[in-house]
């Protein structure tokens, strides 16, 4: 069996548990917009699922945004869950990141608890 299957995993990622349609739910929530498609530019996943993506939106505009989620592994997901490393960067992001005297991605949206994150960020690429 695969890690990415571990039976005792109850961390739900935005690609492994959500299909399409609950991602777009997902996303939209967190933006505060309602979501027509989204295009997944790029994707990979190791400590995190990193994604590049084109949102459009019901009005017809469009953004382009980098999303962190849960790692597919449960291992790697431990790994990041057990020292809060996605609370330290979600808050950092959220608090921090608009005042930081750096050039920073303008955070569209940063939440993290000790069973799942979200962070949405602006693409710079």
């Amino acid at each position: 069996m695969t890690d990415d299957r571990h039976p005792r995993s109850n961390l739900r990622t935005l690609f492994d548990s959500f299909g399409p349609d609950d991602r777009t739910a997902r996303l939209s929530a967190a933006l505060g917009r309602p979501i027509r498609s989204i295009d997944v530019l790029d994707e990979a996943s190791n400590t995190t699922t990193r994604s590049r993506m084109r949102i459009h939106f019901d009005g017809g505009d469009a953004i382009n945004v980098f999303v962190k989620a849960p790692a597919r592994s449960w291992v790697a997901r431990a790994a990041v869950a057990l020292p809060a490393l996605a609370t330290a960067e979600a808050g950092f992001y959220r608090d921090v990141g608009a005042t930081a005297p750096i050039s920073l991605p303008a955070c569209h949206y940063a939440h993290a608890s000790w069973r799942d994150f979200l962070l949405v960020l602006e693409d710079l690429t």
